[in-house]
Parts: C-alpha cells; sequence; structure tokens
C-alpha cells in the first residue's frame, strides 16, 4: 500500500511540474508536429493552458513565427505575432469542434488566404484539405496587429490593421466604449474601398448575439456610407441598431456588385436613416434623401422568409422625376419565374478565413425576391410632360410577375388612373394595362396647339390593351386592344373649324373679323388596336356649322399615322371645297395634302360620348 502511495505521489509530481513547465516543453513539441505535417518552418517561443474566469479552456502562445503555404503570398508569413490567445467556448464540446469565443492578436500580422480550389493557408495539420471548416472563431480583437484576408471565391482581398486610439482622438467616456481604432483597405470584385472605424475592443463575428458601439465609415471611390450605433455578428447577418448615411455620385457600380438591377445611369445619391435588423430581417427607417432630383421618404424593410425574400417599401416623394424613377427600378431582363437577387452582401460567409463553421466559399445563393412598392408623390415631372400631381403607385413583383394594383396622377382639374400586369418570367414578356383618363384638361396636353387653334375642353377616356415581347419596340409592336376618348364642355376656334371644313369664304371672314372660339357639340374617337396598328372605328369632330369624320391607321410602334378626313358643311357657303384631307406622317408633325373626297366613315356615337370596348 506505501509502494502504491509513492507511485501516485510521485504521479502527482511529474503532472504538477507537466503543467508548470507546459510554456517550455509543449511548444516545442506542437511547433514540430505542425512543422512536419505541413511541409513548412513553425516556431513558437512558449505555449501553455490555462482556465479563463469563467472557467473557460484558453490556449496562449508567445512568440509566433509561422512561414507561408508554398502557393500562398511569398512577401507575407502566414503568421509573425508577439502573442495570440484563444478563449474556447464550451459548445466545442456540443458540436464536436474547436468553437473559440474570442481570438486575441497582438503585435504583429496574419495573412489568410483561400484558393478557389478550397486551399486555405491556415490548415497546418492538414494542409491539402479542401473540405468544410474544423474550428469557429466567434469573436475577435486585434491589438497592434493586422489581419489580412485574400479570399479567391469572393474576389475580395481586404487588410485590417486594429490599433489604440489615441487621447486626442476623442474624449475619455467615447474611447472607454470604443477604445480600438480600425483601418482597412482592400477591393472586392474589382472595387477598391477604404474602411476606418472605432469600435469596442472586440469585434463579434457570428452567432453571439451581441452587438458593439461602433462610429465610421466605408469608401469606395465617391461613394461613402457613414454608420454610428451598434453592429455585431458581422460576418452573416449582422445585427444593426445604427444611423447610416449614404452618398453617391452615381450607385450604378456599386448597386451592380450587390446584384441589385439598377439602371447604369449617373443619378446622385443621398440617404440616410435609422437601420435595424439581423438574420430575420432589415429595416430602413426614418428614411430621407434624394435620387437624382427626386426626394424621398419613407421606410425599407427586407424580411426573410423560408423559402422567399419580401422587400416592402412604402416611399413618399415631394417632388419625383420620372427618368430618376426608371433607373430606380432598374430595366434588366428577367430570366427566370422568379425574381432574384443576390441574399446579401452583408452575408458572404467569410467565417473560413476566421475560422468559421464552414471553409467552403458559401457564397450566398440567389434567393426568390418579392417586392411590394407603394409610392406618392405630390409633383411629378418628366421630359415633354405638362406639370403632374399627386401621383400614388401600389405594386407587387411575385414569382416573375409585376402586378401594379394601382396607379393614378392628376393633371389640372383631370385623374389618371389605371392598373397594370407584366409577366417577366413568360417568353416573350406578357403584359396588359386598363387605365382610365377623367377630365384632362386638353390645353395642358397639346400646349402651343391649343393656344393656336383655341382648343379646350376635358379630355375623358378608357384603354385596355394587351401585349408581349422583350423590349419596348417590341411590346408596342405587338399591343392590341381598344382606346376611346371624348372631349366635353370644349372649344375650337372658328378659323380652325373652317379650315378643317374646308369651307373658304368662312376662313377668309376669320382672317378679317378675327378668329372666335365656337363649341365643340361632339369630339371623339373609338380605335381599335391588333399587332401595334390602331385602326379607328369611329372618329367625328363636330360644331354648329361642320361635321368631320374620319378613318385610317395609326402606327403605335412607330408613332406615324396614316389617317384621312372628310369634312360636311352644316350649310351652304362660299368655296366650299368638296375633297377630303389626308394627314400622313410623323404623329406630332402629319404632313397634310387634299385628295378626292372620301365616303363620309359613319359616326355611331349617341350624346357625344364614346363607345365603351
Amino acid at each position: 500500500m506505501r509502494g502504491v502511495s509513492r507511485v501516485l505521489a510521485a504521479l502527482a509530481v511529474v503532472i504538477v511540474l507537466a503543467l508548470a513547465l507546459q510554456r517550455w516543453w509543449l511548444a516545442p513539441v506542437v511547433a514540430q508536429r505542425l512543422s512536419a505535417s505541413s511541409g513548412r518552418a513553425v516556431h513558437l517561443d512558449a505555449m501553455w493552458l490555462s482556465v479563463s474566469t469563467s472557467f473557460e479552456p484558453v490556449v496562449q502562445l508567445r512568440g509566433i513565427r509561422i512561414a507561408n503555404a508554398p502557393w500562398a503570398d511569398s512577401s507575407r508569413p502566414f503568421a509573425a505575432l508577439a502573442s495570440a490567445t484563444a478563449v474556447l467556448s464550451w459548445r466545442s464540446v456540443v458540436e464536436r469542434r474547436p468553437v473559440i469565443a474570442l481570438m486575441v492578436l497582438r503585435d504583429g500580422e496574419v495573412d489568410l488566404e483561400r484558393r478557389s480550389d478550397g486551399l486555405r493557408n491556415w490548415r497546418l495539420s492538414h494542409p491539402d484539405d479542401r473540405g468544410p471548416g474544423r474550428f469557429k472563431v466567434l469573436a475577435i480583437r486585434g491589438e497592434r496587429a493586422t489581419l489580412r484576408v485574400l479570399h479567391d471565391p469572393l474576389a475580395l482581398d481586404i487588410e485590417v490593421r486594429a490599433t489604440l486610439r489615441s487621447a486626442g482622438d476623442s474624449d475619455a467616456a467615447e474611447r472607454d466604449a470604443m477604445p480600438t481604432s480600425i483601418d482597412a483597405r482592400g477591393t472586392w470584385r474589382g472595387v477598391s474601398f477604404v474602411i476606418a472605424a472605432a469600435t469596442a475592443d472586440a469585434l463579434t463575428l457570428l452567432e453571439t448575439g451581441r452587438a458593439v458601439r461602433m462610429r465610421g465609415h466605408v469608401a469606395a471611390g465617391a461613394a461613402r456610407l457613414d454608420v454610428d450605433g451598434s453592429i455585431g455578428d458581422i460576418v452573416r447577418w449582422p445585427r444593426v441598431d445604427a444611423r447610416i448615411g449614404f452618398t453617391a455620385p452615381s450607385p450604378g457600380r456599386l448597386a451592380a456588385l450587390l446584384g441589385v438591377p439598377l439602371a447604369e445611369t449617373a443619378k446622385a445619391v443621398r440617404l440616410e436613416g435609422a437601420l435595424r435588423g439581423d438574420r430575420e430581417g432589415y429595416a430602413l427607417a426614418a428614411l430621407r434623401g434624394r435620387w437624382g432630383a427626386t426626394d424621398l421618404a419613407g421606410e425599407v424593410r427586407w424580411t426573410r422568409g423560408g423559402e422567399r425574400d419580401l422587400l416592402h417599401a412604402e416611399l413618399t416623394s415631394d417632388a419625383a422625376d420620372l427618368a430618376d424613377l426608371r433607373s430606380l427600378a432598374g430595366h434588366r431582363r428577367v430570366t427566370t419565374p422568379s425574381a432574384t437577387v443576390v441574399a446579401s452582401a452583408a452575408n458572404p460567409a467569410v467565417s473560413a478565413p476566421v475560422g468559421a463553421a464552414s471553409a467552403t466559399a458559401r457564397t450566398s445563393a440567389a434567393r426568390p425576391l418579392d417586392v411590394e412598392l407603394r409610392l406618392a408623390a405630390r409633383r411629378l415631372r418628366g421630359a415633354g410632360l405638362p406639370p403632374l400631381h399627386g401621383a400614388a403607385l401600389e405594386a407587387t413583383l411575385a414569382h416573375g410577375r409585376v402586378q401594379v394594383s394601382r396607379f393614378e396622377v392628376g393633371l389640372g382639374q383631370g385623374r389618371i388612373a389605371g392598373k397594370a400586369n407584366l409577366e417577366l418570367g413568360a417568353a416573350p414578356m406578357q403584359g396588359d394595362a386598363e387605365v382610365d383618363v377623367h377630365a384632362l384638361p386638353i390645353e395642358s396636353l397639346l400646349g402651343e396647339h391649343a393656344a393656336k387653334g383655341r382648343i379646350s375642353g376635358a379630355l375623358s377616356g378608357r384603354a385596355v390593351l394587351k401585349a408581349g415581347g422583350d423590349s419596348l419596340e417590341a411590346l408596342l409592336a405587338s399591343a392590341a386592344g381598344t382606346v376611346s376618348a371624348f372631349i366635353t364642355g370644349g372649344t375650337i376656334s372658328s378659323l380652325l373649324d373652317a379650315k378643317m371644313g374646308l369651307q373658304g369664304g368662312r376662313i377668309v371672314r376669320s382672317l378679317l373679323t378675327g378668329a372666335e372660339p365656337i363649341a365643340l357639340r361632339c369630339a371623339a374617337v373609338v380605335i381599335d388596336v391588333r399587332k401595334g396598328e390602331g385602326r379607328i372605328r369611329t372618329l367625328v369632330i363636330e360644331t354648329e356649322h361642320t361635321k368631320t369624320t374620319g378613318s385610317g391607321t395609326i402606327d403605335v410602334a412607330h408613332q406615324t399615322l396614316d389617317l384621312v378626313l372628310t369634312p360636311e358643311a352644316k350649310q351652304p357657303g362660299l368655296f366650299v371645297l368638296d375633297r377630303s384631307i389626308h394627314l400622313l406622317g410623323a404623329l406630332r408633325e402629319p404632313r397634310h395634302e387634299l385628295v378626292a373626297r372620301a365616303a363620309a366613315a359613319p359616326a355611331s356615337l349617341r350624346g357625344c360620348r364614346s363607345e365603351r370596348p
């Protein structure tokens, strides 16, 4: 029994000595094994194990010098640090792999590189392993340390430097909350960027549920994003609660990087708001800004669904420009039945370079995205359009179908309203629209032509159209349906009425005594559209002196017409020509000529109200 006790006592002494002296014998043993397995020079001045105040295992290293992989950047070592500390989480037992709650790097540099074929330069025990990651880092802290990440699958090359903020950077209270200065620069998909931020001593990378105080900016060329708030778990679906501001002379290039289909037009952008969210979704509230000449306010929310994501936007504008809104909507052809975008630029799954769960290039697969948009603009302007007001739009994009449940805009005392659908996934695209016009002042539509001809009145009507095609030209060329319109309470100058009626005596009298406005008893048209060609079913313009009917066609796609007007004087007069008027050419400025009189076209309009399609 006494012999057994001596053996146990001796064993205990050996264990105590081994633990006490581990920093001298553990480092060369581990370094030798890693050097042999990796085929690289590995040196550790000291290594030992301890326990944290929260009873978590801690691995501590001193004097780290490890050569880079043969295929990696030969100008850099893989690691050259004064020290490194890894605090292991007890989650390691559950997940059956090392889970590092906190990694601390001090005084030196680390170079992490991942090739497209799956090779990682940080794998020392199995350097040729291209499989999933073997360990995970939840948080990291740098103390005068530089971390370089070169990730070929993400086309990302970034170098981050962490240092303590100097006394002159801010007041003491702020330095206590954000003691670390982060400076980074790099390239992503060929675009250079820089990052400058003040933050807490440790950054949470993933799965901690914790956010830390941060203030700083990201700049790429002339584009800049400012952030002030708290951010955590930054590697995958960041946890954010911060004020942000974004400015850019043109967002087209940046949007292309993020997979957002914006038109590549130069539109200066300025946005600011409160961004909050996590992996379940993000909301940009209290949004204010400008997109080109359009001011915007409201809220934008992105929600992650089980299989489909949802983008919901409720925006208002005091003054909006149609060209800006078209560039915001984008113009690229959608080639699948569901609209898709890159799931999140903030979810590149770059956890592998910092020892995350998987070292594979898990760039986010494109996920179906549904869009809901509500937009209201007090004033709306566009090139060649009269001033519009009170615009409203409600639209959704889901399963490759754009559905405009309501659009409305005002012109003077009149309104234009309707709805539309567009099947983006069809080949070719298919669309339909219904538009109702009520009491539009025709003077606003015709401009100077209305003033010259003393034309006035309220235009009302309806259009029901369908079309198919992969471009605007193709859609117009395939348009089919019916368009009807009529004018109420209208006038026309006596001179224009006489000219249209080919009544020479009345023309001379109007020239000598001056043209006067006379009432339009009827002005209406019904057009049947087939394959982009509008054939006039009924056209009548009637005053107390003249009734004019017409027939012909309008080429919708090419904006041309071929129309014959046949006037009929209601009272005998001098120098009345028994002819018809042929209008031919561009819709806005057709040429005209007198031709042999055509038979009067039928005019089956009652009460000067258009036939409903």
